[in-house]
């Protein structure tokens, strides 16, 4: 199987033509290059990253740039103004390209917003998401993570399970401003790359 990602306006892919699709499209095809689905969202999205876990399910991080971005069923949503609109999405489609689930890192803080930089999988196929993050983030309706220092471009970490629930959640300080990555071995370790402007 080939998976392809990324973002387009107006896109075809064998038979399949994707209108409109909100700046981000996931397609499967087969090793002769025949396409078996695509999906496109519906709003505007702009998508930054994607994994597949041993069970071919696909998850996709980006950041909503407007009031929302939906795939299928599942839609989320930036915070109601005065918020910035903008926030990180992440999406999980299933082997035949239906969404699972789509879950928003929105929060109503004015001057906020986040986005989703880098997804990685542990040994239990948990997930894992890292990315920038401003005054704070809300991931889910009870946990908002919250920065304390200086505003120095702060850095968020979840751990998600299969089911999209948080577990846990870190952040550092600093780190947040340039792209940063996110993996995981086999023993449960889990490695961050990037930058930073002050001490983490």
């Amino acid at each position: 199987k080939i998976y392809l990602s990324g973002g387009c306006n107006h896109c075809n892919f064998g038979t399949v033509t994707l209108t409109n699709s909100g700046n981000t499209f996931l397609a499967e095809l087969d090793t002769s290059g025949n396409t078996i689905w695509a999906k496109g969202s519906e709003g505007i999205g702009f998508l930054g990253c994607s994994i597949i876990d041993t069970n071919d399910n696909i998850y996709l991080g980006g950041v909503i740039n407007g009031d929302s971005v939906g795939i299928g069923p599942h839609s989320v949503h930036v915070a109601p103004p005065p918020a910035t609109p903008e926030a990180g999405f992440i999406f999980k489609l299933d082997s035949a390209g239906n969404c699972l689930w789509g879950k928003s890192l929105a929060t109503p803080d004015t001057n906020a917003g986040s986005n989703v930089y880098c997804l990685a999988l542990d040994q239990c196929n948990n997930l894992w998401a890292c990315g920038l993050f401003v005054v704070s983030v809300a991931i889910d309706s009870a946990t908002k993570i919250i920065d304390t220092g200086m505003n120095n471009d702060p850095l968020f970490i979840i751990q998600y399970d299969q089911n999209g629930i948080p577990i846990d959640h870190y952040n550092l300080h600093s780190g947040g401003d340039d792209f940063a990555c996110i993996q995981a071995d086999k023993n449960g370790n889990i490695y961050l790359s990037g930058d930073y402007a002050v001490d983490p």
